[in-house]
């Protein structure tokens, strides 16, 4: 494992290498492997940019406790991807640093929170941090999330993140013209956003709600599992 590196002043690469991922996102050989990029700002408050996958956690974690110790926390986890490789840790870094503040842009924050909104609707009840330290619970939220990598109905648009259109210094936001496929706003519509999705017609919209409820529904059936 390598020690945390110094990029600038206070602020170090805590990242970890990987050497076992045989694929890119399950398509492009890595023959050399590939880091997991993660950040820690030390200062008057202590800083995280992005996590690790889930799998190098060990390795993560015992960079944090070099700046940390034992009984130290993180204020802030700034959050600006949610594909597991960049997130993957966040459920048990919540759990190691309670009063973590997690902060994220518009499209990560509202694909967080709506799939947490639609499961607790589900499940009668906001699912607890704590429920999470199931393996199976926390691989099926995965799974939810692992849309983001491979998403078949995200718009090819270059200047679009989001719900939001960049061209040079203006912006718009965009919608999803749901009049135009013939139907009402769908309940995923603030996911759909967040995807970056574009539908070329009513079958369309409808392959991604089914692609997003079975995903969901499994997570709730898991929870309640839990409970019950």
């Amino acid at each position: 494992m390598h020690d945390p590196i110094e990029i600038a002043k206070n602020i170090y690469w805590i990242g970890v290498n990987d050497y076992e991922t045989d694929l890119f996102e399950a398509q492009w050989p890595l023959p050399e492997g590939v880091s997991y990029n993660s950040y820690l700002i030390a200062g008057d408050k202590t800083v995280l940019i992005d996590t690790v996958k889930k799998t190098h956690l060990s390795q993560y974690v015992e960079k944090i406790r070099k700046f940390t110790g034992d009984g130290g926390t993180i204020d802030y986890l700034v959050i600006n991807h949610m594909e597991p490789d960049h997130s993957g840790a966040i459920p048990i870094m919540k759990q190691l640093f309670p009063e973590m503040n997690i902060v994220g842009n518009k499209k990560t924050i509202d694909l967080v929170k709506e799939f947490f909104r639609l499961v607790s609707e589900a499940a009668g009840e906001m699912p607890s941090p704590a429920r999470f330290r199931d393996p199976a619970l926390r691989e099926e939220a995965r799974r939810f999330f692992e849309l983001k990598l491979a998403w078949p109905f995200r718009s090819e648009a270059a200047n679009r993140f989001g719900k939001y259109s960049f061209d040079g210094s203006e912006y718009a936001i965009h919608v999803i013209d749901y009049g135009a496929l013939g139907c009402g706003p769908s309940r995923f519509d603030r996911i759909f956003l967040s995807l970056q999705s574009e539908f070329a017609s009513r079958d369309d919209l409808r392959a991604a709600e089914e692609a997003l409820r079975s995903r969901l529904d499994a997570v709730v059936r898991r929870y309640r599992e839990l409970v019950d």
